[in-house]
């Protein structure tokens, strides 16, 4: 997650999955996602083509924005 970007997400190609928090959704070419800040998210392509999508985050994506989560997460 992000603790203060919010990202938008615009899928051009493919499909698959977008995870946020506990809920799953289908995503796919045309499909728009905000994703709020703080909110856990993870994108899965689970279909047979290339997950094609723009993003876009303000404030501007930052590394020391980012917190990673879950069991292939770093340990700090």
């Amino acid at each position: 997650y992000h603790r203060a970007s919010e990202e938008i997400y615009l899928f051009t190609a493919g499909a698959g999955r977008m995870i946020l928090g506990d809920e799953q959704s289908a995503v796919r070419a045309g499909d728009c996602v905000v994703i709020p800040p703080g909110t856990e998210h993870q994108l899965v392509n689970d279909g047979a083509e290339p997950l094609v999508l723009l993003c876009c985050c303000a404030p501007p994506y930052s590394h020391e924005d980012t917190v990673l989560t879950g069991p292939s997460a770093p340990a700090d």
